[in-house]
């Protein structure tokens, strides 16, 4: 099956028996839910969740005649064979999936045992489990190839733990999942940092020939001069996000550059070259300056940079060094929240984040959706929202969908 592209369209059909729900997703890659409590909004936000994961034990536990999740490149559907009307108590009648695109059709069915992949807490807890009751059941489902392409991460107020692994049978070890998206920052730079060595050993390697070559690109002076004024402006911008050294820059003015054709031909060469090896960062960088500056735009006596030895530093207006974990729950929330969007999910994901006002001060709530937005066009993400807070929206009823309380 081909990448099945962009999410477009939700529709859930008899949810508790009741609801009829139709979702078609904005252009701009955000869109809002709201209705009364009740109509099912993180309800549905599981199940399409476990859908698209491969996780259906959801699908047993909610009644719902049919779940149909519109892409781009066809309809993937969920439904419970044999049933017209769905009911609260347990369905032992096969789930059938299917999906249509193209003249692509495939299908998957499976009985009323329904699989499940293991939730994180359940799967750290696996030795415990063996300690007490024995082997768990053997109940892990693995997507079919074909829609293996296809995902979904589902953002609740559960996302500031992580459990890790314990290290003994009757004990786990919680730990704030912001030292370990400080560790992943620091990853994510070592890999950057890796590929531009990595390009300049090979420019190096191959510039003898490459200023030899009667194919060169040579450019004017002037453009030249203009280059490298840019590229010295550039360098500065990656100095402050740590990602080159501070003492790295040009060594003579631009302006004082002879106009002589070896001159033309060894800058031409650099310049061209040094702007390859400075793009490495482009997509990188621009991620790290919007999650430097949102997160800075909230902090009210503290600030946060990017560090290639630590990877991320938090410090108090005096300049003191201060501990990730001692951050309030909601600066918290949005450091894992703003991390997660920007590195950590894959383009074209659709992310469904339940009540993100939980947590956050008045005056965040008014921002939170210019953010989400502005990563939701970076990341190339789809984001769906579901808020009871008037400040969240800010004005920007277009991008709502209301899920009515009408029943069918």
């Amino acid at each position: 099956m081909k990448n099945p592209g962009r999410v477009k369209s939700i529709f859930i059909e008899k949810l508790f028996g009741l609801y009829d729900h139709r979702i078609e997703l904005k252009e701009e890659r955000v869109t809002i839910l709201h209705g009364p409590n009740g109509v099912g909004k993180t309800t549905l936000f599981k199940l399409v969740d476990g859908v698209l994961r491969g996780d259906f034990k959801v699908c047993g536990d909610v009644p719902f005649l049919k779940l149909e999740i519109g892409f781009e490149g066809g309809m993937l559907s969920v439904h419970r064979e044999g049933i017209a009307e769905p009911r609260w108590r347990k369905e032992e009648r096969p789930i059938v999936m299917r999906w249509d695109g193209d003249g692509d059709v495939r299908e998957h069915r499976f009985g009323g045992d329904l699989p499940s992949s293991l939730n994180k807490v359940e799967e750290r807890l696996e030795n415990l489990w063996r300690s007490v009751w024995g082997p768990p059941e053997d109940i892990a489902f693995v997507k079919p190839e074909w829609y293996s392409s296809i995902d979904a991460t589902f953002i609740g107020i559960e996302r500031l733990l992580h459990f890790s692994e314990p290290d003994r049978q009757d004990r786990v070890l919680v730990e704030k999942a912001v030292d370990l998206r400080a560790s992943s920052m620091k990853a994510l730079i070592e890999a950057s940092l890796a590929r531009y060595g990595t390009e300049s050993e090979q420019q190096e390697r191959s510039l003898p020939l490459r200023l030899a070559s009667s194919s060169r690109q040579l450019l004017p002076v002037e453009e030249i001069r203009s280059r490298l004024e840019d590229l010295d402006r550039e360098r500065k911008r990656l100095q402050a996000l740590d990602l080159l050294e501070g003492d790295v820059g040009p060594s003579f003015d631009p302006a004082t550059i002879p106009s002589d054709p070896v001159t033309e031909a060894v800058l031409s060469l650099h310049v061209l070259d040094t702007h390859t090896k400075l793009s490495i960062f482009a997509d990188f960088a621009h991620r790290l300056e919007i999650f430097r500056d949102a997160l800075n735009s909230k902090f009210l006596d503290k600030k946060i940079r990017i560090s290639r030895e630590l990877g991320l530093v938090v410090t108090s207006i005096n300049g003191d060094v201060l501990d990730l974990a001692g951050l309030s729950s909601g600066e918290q929330h949005e450091l894992v929240l703003l991390f997660d969007l920007l590195f950590q999910t894959p383009a074209n994901t659709l992310v469904l984040i339940d009540e993100p006002e939980l947590s956050m001060h008045p005056s965040w709530k008014r921002n939170f959706l210019r953010d989400v937005l502005e990563v939701a066009a970076v990341a190339k993400i789809d984001v769906i929202l579901a808020t009871h807070s008037v400040q969240i929206v800010n004005g920007r009823h277009d991008l709502m969908v209301a899920l009515a309380g009408d029943q069918h």
